[in-house]
């Protein structure tokens, strides 16, 4: 029954996975093979002009190039004048069409779309690229993103689009055609740490761009969303500085990009904009949103160190490699100087050390030392180096220096002079140098050793064995040194290379030129390129990936993968292998479905059993500190959590525009609650950033042990984008996302030097799928959900805990909109929770979980909606409010 029920379930995912990831290619093909038949020109099908934000390059440029090849009039919209001009004079030289340029700096907010509703809206424009965006300059945690910088990824990311299809959207209506395409990001596809704000915006963009098309679909207009992933332009530039280009290889270029994506245009609502970014979607998709977000969060924490803290912080000043003079070492050198490292180089020849010295200063402008050695004079060369080497606060020790035959040899062939060279350079240099610098690296608490070993190591090699045999001692002698000094904070790297094309591989080079061994040699800059990035992250490498799969096929395969393969093979004979693969995926599936939706209650219980059983529960003032802040503290789920807390022994700040309410509210909780202390604070979050030097100034005199992110705005109504009042974007964006990112801004610092916090930020089950009629309220919920998500990682290493609370209905004053008449029941009114009954549920949860919908009904509604496809939950969401939209038209027009 049970392989029956998983086979099923395998079945179903499988499906949905299929239709997710080859909906759009085979949409493509079959639009494509439509269009050869009946073809149209973009400008006949949607209108004369197109506008494209951030047009002055990267992918805006592309946009601009791409359409104006197709006949479309351009206008161009960024902030440089100087770029526009030149990107225009460059498109009607080379398309012949007419060319706008409008300049206008979104970071500006509001002041600057009079202009552009002034400029645009008198234009027959067919089609809106939404392609203008900003990102942090390198990955940063939330606290140490500047504050202006919050404002203009909120303004630019978010604002921009929404408030240029609120324009621009009621003309397409009214002409019945026109197409809008927003450029999102793959980042939206899970919350990622140390780029919260940056995901969580575009997790806003493609909830926003969703809802938009099945709001506009009736009207004739279409709208794309464009989910790219690495794309080389400025905003990735910081990836690809320097000598670290290993990034450059996975980016794509504009032009190849465009080639794709220009391709999608009228033919699919959603695409990645190139294949392989599509793969990389597909991949994703495959695993859990906590996979997701560890992936994200490491790959964005190690990015961060690399450009935040260098080496010589981390480890320490200089970098000692031996054999330096070419090949692998030199490779080192110049790596570690690109890290700001000061590079002392070793080996024997003394003009070509002073060679490469002088080529790093001048690129890298870093310190160099040359020390000339010759490790096959044994013992005698080491009194040198010590005097050269032990006044330096050497951080990183690159043993590199090695010799090899010039050609297979059998043992008894060897030289005997050749046989003690290969001891005393291959054994003795890497043990001695180790033996001389440990202490020093020891005592400062910090340090790291990179021995360079060999794919030799991996077996024995016959007409090559003292080599190989003195790389396996390289190796195990670098494995036990690495657990020596691990307590000592020093680390150890052992590095495993194949053929690279180096003195020591000349003759591979030479002798078989042409021949399949010589086109196995990987060039030095291509393996240091990999073999550097792993620095500081892996304990053992082989330094490139190529090699890294001949070290793998080289080792000895255990008994229970040939049982494995055995059995994979005869099941497949027996026809069975479809059957057992879904039910793999079956399992897969309901494992993670299980731990998605009953990880909360689950922890929950033990979190109870533990506090019943074993006693010992630790009050909330003296777990997170006395002063809990709750913003949209005067009504509502946060009058509820006010209560709540001061029942608790907390000290309650409460901030809100409504001073009256606010005071009303205090009363009530000194009143109920004998001795709590509550304090007021009034602040209008939709008046943007000017309110928040005012409140970093107020909070700095609390100490905040849990900050409570509550308020927020919705819709008074279901309504379509384009009819909703600019003041109220504004105020979706800046309460709904401005708030909490810039209270966590201010919080969290002072949290991470007491090393203790609480933040419960408090999203809602919209945020699950993208909403028409509610389009902006969910995509900036979407927007709360991933922020929180990749806060929790960000802050989890300093001891605060980050809460993301997703409700469903609750009754509070902004669900007034779904009570019928008096005395009336809805299917809507039913599901309405009060907020009492929330608060005793969520208010539980507290410092128990770090995730929960505040409410059991609210889990099981979120667990049923994550059993459907995206496409179908979009579906169950547009069905349930356009019902609601046509309710109140039909209302306003009664009352008209």
């Amino acid at each position: 029954m049970f392989c029956s029920l998983a086979a099923c379930l395998g079945v179903y995912v499988a499906a949905v996975w299929l239709y997710e990831n080859f909906r759009t290619p085979v949409l493509l093909v079959l639009q494509t093979l439509k269009q050869l038949v009946s073809r149209q020109k973009l400008s006949q099908r949607y209108g004369q002009w197109a506008v494209i934000t951030g047009a002055s390059d990267g992918i805006g440029k592309g946009y601009a190039h791409y359409l104006a090849a197709k006949g479309m009039a351009i206008v161009l919209v960024a902030r440089n004048a100087a770029k526009l001009n030149k990107v225009a004079d460059e498109i009607r030289a080379k398309h012949g069409v007419e060319t706008k340029v409008l300049v206008a700096d979104f970071s500006k907010g509001a002041e600057i779309y009079p202009q552009l509703e002034k400029a645009l809206v008198p234009l027959d424009v067919g089609i809106l690229v939404n392609n203008v965006g900003v990102s942090h300059d390198t990955p940063m945690y939330v606290d140490e993103v500047p504050q202006q910088t919050l404002w203009d990824l909120i303004h630019v990311n978010v604002g921009a689009a929404t408030l240029l299809c609120n324009i621009l959207a009621p003309s397409m209506k009214r002409r019945q055609r026109g197409l809008i395409i927003n450029v999102s990001s793959i980042a939206s596809v899970g919350p990622s740490p140390c780029m919260a704000t940056y995901a969580a915006s575009k997790a806003y963009m493609t909830s926003f761009s969703i809802a938009l098309r099945d709001e506009l679909r009736p009207f004739g207009v279409e709208v794309q969303t464009v989910r790219p992933s690495f794309v080389h332009t400025n905003m990735t530039d910081f990836l690809v500085t320097g000598k670290e280009k290993w990034s450059k290889n996975m980016m794509v270029r504009v032009d190849n990009f465009m080639a794709y994506a220009g391709c999608t245009i009228g033919k699919v609502d959603m695409t990645s904009g190139h294949w392989s970014h599509g793969l990389q979607l597909a991949g994703l998709s495959l695993v859990p949103e906590v996979v997701r977000v560890y992936i994200f969060g490491l790959i964005n924490k190690k990015l961060r160190e690399q450009f935040h803290k260098p080496f010589s912080e981390k480890y320490g000043e200089w970098a000692v490699i031996t054999g330096a003079s070419d090949g692998i070492g030199k490779g080192y050198a110049e790596y570690l100087a690109g890290r700001r490292m000061n590079i002392v180089l070793i080996a024997r020849n003394e003009n070509k050390l002073n060679r490469v010295a002088e080529e790093i200063q001048r690129k890298y402008s870093v310190r160099t030392k040359v020390v000339v050695a010759d490790f096959a004079n044994g013992e005698a060369v080491y009194e040198h180096l010590a005097r050269e080497l032990l006044p330096l606060d050497v951080g990183i020790l690159v043993n590199n220096v090695g010799l090899s035959y010039d050609r297979g040899m059998c043992m008894e062939e060897l030289p005997k002079k050749l046989v003690w060279d290969l001891l005393t350079v291959n054994v003795a240099s890497v043990t001695m140098l180790c033996h001389l610098l440990v202490p020093a690296m020891k005592q400062r608490g910090r340090g790291l050793i990179v021995n360079i070993s060999s794919l030799s190591a991996a077996a024995p090699a016959p007409y090559l064995s003292v080599y190989a045999a003195a790389k396996v001692y390289v190796r195990n002698f670098s494995m036990a040194l690495r657990e020596e000094l691990r307590p000592h904070r020093v680390e150890v790297q052992t590095v495993l290379p194949g053929f690279v094309r180096t003195n020591m591989t000349a003759f591979v080079a030479s002798e078989y030129d042409g021949k399949a061994a010589s086109k196995q040699l990987v060039r030095v800059d291509d393996y240091v390129r990999y073999a550097g990035f792993t620095i500081g992250k892996t304990d053992r490498t082989c330094g490139y990936w190529w090699h890294g799969l001949q070290y793998a096929g080289l080792k000895l395969v255990p008994e229970f993968v040939r049982v494995f393969v055995l059995q994979t093979i005869y099941s497949h004979l027996r026809g069975d292998m479809f059957m057992e693969l879904v039910t793999v995926v079956g399992v897969y599936a309901t494992l993670c479905w299980l731990y998605e939706n009953l990880r909360t209650p689950v922890l929950l219980l033990v979190q109870g059993f533990q506090q019943l059983f074993l006693g010992g529960q630790t009050s909330l003032p003296q777990k997170y500190g006395p002063w809990a802040v709750i913003t949209g503290g005067s009504d509502g789920i946060g009058k509820g959590y006010a209560h709540y807390l001061a029942s608790q022994g907390m000290k309650v700040l409460l901030i809100a525009r409504n001073e009256a309410k606010l005071k009303r509210v205090a009363d009530e909780i000194m009143a109920k609650h004998q001795g709590a202390e509550v304090k007021v604070l009034v602040a209008d979050f939709s008046k943007g950033e000017q309110i928040y030097e005012r409140l970093e100034q107020e909070l700095a005199a609390f100490d905040i042990g849990i900050l409570v992110n509550n308020v927020g705005v919705i819709n008074e109504k279901p309504i379509q984008v384009d009819r909703m009042e600019k003041r109220m974007l504004w105020d979706l964006i800046n309460i709904n996302c401005g708030a909490a990112t810039n209270l966590c801004n201010i919080a969290v610092p002072a949290m991470k030097r007491r090393h203790r916090g609480l933040i419960i930020n408090i999203s809602s089950m919209s945020s699950v799928a993208p909403t028409p009629y509610l389009a902006i309220y969910a995509a900036t919920k979407a927007y709360m959900t991933s922020f929180s998500l990749a806060l929790r990682q960000e802050v989890a290493p300093y001891g605060i805990e980050c809460q993301t609370v997703a409700p469903g209905y609750v009754h509070t004053s902004m669900t007034e909109y779904l009570n019928p008449a008096e005395g009336q029941k809805n299917a809507f009114s039913i599901r309405l929770v009060k907020v009492a009954d929330m608060i005793r549920y969520a208010g539980y949860c507290i410092g128990k979980v770090d995730q929960t919908t505040g409410h059991w009904s609210h889990g099981i509604q979120t667990a049923t909606l994550n059993m459907l496809p995206a496409s179908l939950k979009l579906r169950v969401f547009t069905r349930l409010y356009t019902q609601l939209l046509h309710e109140y038209s039909n209302t306003d027009k009664k009352t008209t």
